[in-house]
């Protein structure tokens, strides 16, 4: 009788604590942060730029004049050419679409010119401050900008909770995409350790995980599956869609993957996949 088998590839626990701020209070800028803000059109840019190991981050988001918010911030900062490039996403009928925005500092002064390219285009000139005021009834979580996650916080190398499988996941044209305003993000994954019954078809410093779309605090692609060691040595390698999701303090991330099952004894990938979850912490 044929069996299908699950693959396991890579946990996920994932825990969202909401802290509703009930009064006027205010956020100041974290050691490795900065805060610059400007009001335009009655639109509030407030910006934050971070310090990371990989390099410098920007979060934030634009608020409309009644205080609500129009679009979350994420993207990076360049501080050799003193330019900033991301994106501004807004949630609209279900979905979420990406506003590119582009900006760069003045000569001399720490004040950024960023530009949301929308139609008219919004234009602020962000000046340095200590702190940003927090809307009534936020959740920090989800509202706080200076707690936004965002994907390119996933970049870096990182540990399952067993400690026996490490992998590195590379943003590829991180520097072509300062100079190509409309470039693709490219991320890949690559294994770095193998647990003892890693599949014996995929080694140290292959290929694992290729994306191919990027939102908010996600990156979704494609991961490798292959039979674990011992099962099934003539089955191809394959490959299962597979969602990182980085949480708001940057050290978690977690993986879903829609595993795809093999049959045994016939040793032939199935059409069937079944929901996997994993989670890592971050070592570099």
């Amino acid at each position: 009788m044929n069996t299908p088998q699950w693959v396991t590839l890579l946990t996920i626990t994932m825990c969202s604590v909401f802290l509703a701020v009930m009064a006027q209070t205010n956020i100041s800028p974290k050691p490795n942060q900065k805060f610059y803000t400007d009001t335009q059109h009655g639109s509030r840019l407030n910006l934050i730029v971070t310090k990371t190991t990989a390099g410098y981050e920007i979060s934030g988001e634009v608020i409309n004049e009644d205080d609500t918010s129009y679009c979350k911030v994420h993207g990076s900062y360049l501080p050799a050419g003193e330019r900033l490039r991301g994106y501004c996403t807004i949630s609209f009928d279900g979905k979420n679409v990406d506003g590119l925005l582009t900006g760069s500092k003045l000569t001399g002064e720490d004040i950024f010119r960023v530009e949301l390219k929308t139609s008219p285009p919004l234009v602020f000139e962000a000046v340095r401050t200590d702190a940003f005021p927090v809307k009534q009834q936020s959740t920090p979580d989800s509202d706080d900008p200076s707690r936004q996650a965002d994907w390119q916080q996933a970049i870096g190398t990182w540990e399952n909770e067993q400690k026996n499988l490490v992998i590195e996941l590379v943003d590829l044209n991180k520097a072509n995409r300062e100079y190509k305003i409309d470039e693709e993000v490219k991320i890949e994954g690559y294994v770095r350790k193998v647990p003892p019954k890693w599949p014996d078809k995929i080694h140290i410093g292959n290929l694992v995980f290729i994306s191919k779309t990027v939102t908010g605090n996600s990156i979704s692609g494609i991961w490798i599956q292959a039979a674990p060691k011992g099962t099934c040595p003539n089955l191809p390698i394959d490959w299962s869609s597979c969602t990182f999701t980085i949480d708001s303090s940057g050290k978690r991330l977690t993986s879903n993957v829609q595993a795809k099952l093999f049959w045994t004894p016939k040793c032939e990938w199935s059409d069937k996949t079944a929901a996997d979850s994993f989670a890592f912490h971050r070592i570099q």
